[in-house]
């Protein structure tokens, strides 16, 4: 089985935004999105509704939270030869 490998961005100071934003959430959106995005890893390539692509390796994660809400979670897909 083929997955995605997935990290956290981290900046030239050593801050992760998007771990940071991750944990600000309610435990049961936390567990959508990660949900959501190891489905992503394991079932790759996917489209929508929950996977679009925004263009140079650039897509997002658009999971369904409560009360008609999306969280877009951003990731970049590089093919390594």
């Amino acid at each position: 089985m083929k997955t995605l490998k997935a990290a956290f961005f981290k900046s030239e100071s050593g801050t992760e935004p998007v771990r940071d934003w991750l944990l600000s959430l309610s435990k049961e959106d936390r567990k959508t999105i990660g949900e959501d995005i190891k489905t992503v890893q394991i079932g790759w390539p996917l489209g929508m509704p929950l996977v679009r692509s925004l263009g140079d390796a650039l897509w997002e994660v658009r999971s369904k939270l409560p009360s008609n809400r999306i969280a877009r979670t951003l990731f970049l897909c590089i093919t390594i030869r």
